[in-house]
């Protein structure tokens, strides 16, 4: 908003978005609760540059803090004055800075908590294959007949050239932005619900960011752009470009100069070409919004949906990172739902369980990471 007036005039409730919101917040609970040895809450700033953004940013981070209960699991957000926010931020420009919001979020390690997340299934009994390629689905029955039935599917090691079959009661297919084809391998007919959307990233030097506080703004067409302290360096994202799936999306130098630019609208000192260490894209598997315009993906769901085709082949289809847990549990829950041959011994214990390297018995540090 550009004006008071414009945020009110602009104002609405969105009770499904309200849901959505509710459960990231959960979910990060989850995710700080389950893996505190990769997990930390960061505090990030929200430069305000008008005296009437104080009081909406102040209300909206404190129903943030409200929504999320006694799982905040992070500090509460607070109001700092221009002194405090050039002090704790020294790169931030002054010039018609009126103060600024803090709000504290999580931050993990997606690589390490990938690997632990995989560690862990393997610990409760999953058997886990890595760099191995779906060739078809196999299938039983004739399709758009009541008997067809997908059964599990034609894999290859990618390392040895090696094929063979797996057999399953139930496949559930979860691709991220690979869905879409995984899906048509089970009915070539339906149609796509993924839109990729790429995202691109810098690593630039540390001195950008402090060691233990973000920045996060609005660019000028309404999208999210961070500064957060990584690894020793400073990372600055993202961007939000409709791309094809592949297996390597790769930032462009409009994308590159995109980040820079609007970092220079906050950075007192210049970012550019030459601080950026490295560059790196990613792709969101956002889930498409009939009502959206299909070419605008700041307008498609970052929520999660659980799909079924022909054959009984299960999707978990977009979602992000915060709420991996909870997806898992809804495709199972689904496909415990639509097949008669799975028969749960109990409910979904994932709620409380920790990954490996948590200290759960508290034996080595007493949980106690800092």
């Amino acid at each position: 908003p550009n004006s008071l007036w414009d945020l009110l005039s602009h104002l609405h409730y969105d009770h499904s978005m309200m849901q959505v919101v509710m459960n990231d917040l959960k979910e990060r609970a989850f995710m700080m609760q389950s893996a505190p040895f990769m997990s930390k809450a960061l505090p990030m700033m929200i430069p305000l540059h008008h005296w009437w953004e104080i009081p909406v940013y102040w209300v909206s981070c404190k129903m943030y803090d409200i929504i999320a209960g006694s799982r905040r699991s992070v500090p509460e957000s607070h109001f700092i004055s221009k002194a405090e926010a050039l002090y704790q931020f020294p790169t931030l420009k002054s010039e018609g800075l009126v103060g600024a919001m803090v709000l504290y979020d999580g931050q993990q390690n997606d690589t390490r908590m990938n690997l632990f997340v995989a560690l862990t299934a393997a610990q409760h009994g999953a058997t886990i294959l890595n760099h191995t390629e779906v060739l078809n689905l196999t299938t039983t029955g004739k399709i758009n007949t009541a008997d067809y039935k997908v059964t599990g599917a034609k894999v290859k090691d990618k390392f040895t050239g090696e094929t063979w079959e797996i057999k399953a009661k139930q496949v559930i297919n979860a691709t991220g932005p690979f869905s879409d084809s995984v899906r048509k391998m089970a009915d070539p007919t339906t149609h796509d619900i993924i839109v990729p959307a790429k995202g691109s990233h810098l690593i630039v030097p540390d001195h950008f960011s402090p060691d233990n506080m973000g920045s996060v703004w609005f660019t000028k067409d309404g999208r999210v752009l961070y500064l957060l302290p990584w690894e020793g360096s400073t990372i600055a994202g993202t961007t939000d470009i409709k791309e094809k799936a592949s297996m390597n999306p790769c930032s462009t130098l409009p994308e590159v100069d995109f980040i820079i630019s609007e970092c220079n609208r906050t950075l007192r000192r210049p970012l550019n070409h030459g601080h950026v260490r490295a560059a790196w894209a990613g792709l969101r598997p956002l889930v498409k919004d009939p009502s959206a315009d299909p070419n605008d993906t700041k307008k498609l769901s970052r929520d999660h949906v659980v799909d079924v085709v022909q054959g009984g082949l299960v999707s978990i289809c977009g979602g992000k990172w915060t709420t991996y847990r909870k997806m898992a549990e809804d495709a199972v829950d689904k496909a415990v739902e639509i097949n008669p041959a799975l028969a749960p011994q109990r409910a979904c214990c994932t709620p409380s369980m920790m990954l490996l390297g948590t200290d759960r018995g508290g034996l080595v540090c007493h949980q106690n990471f800092d």
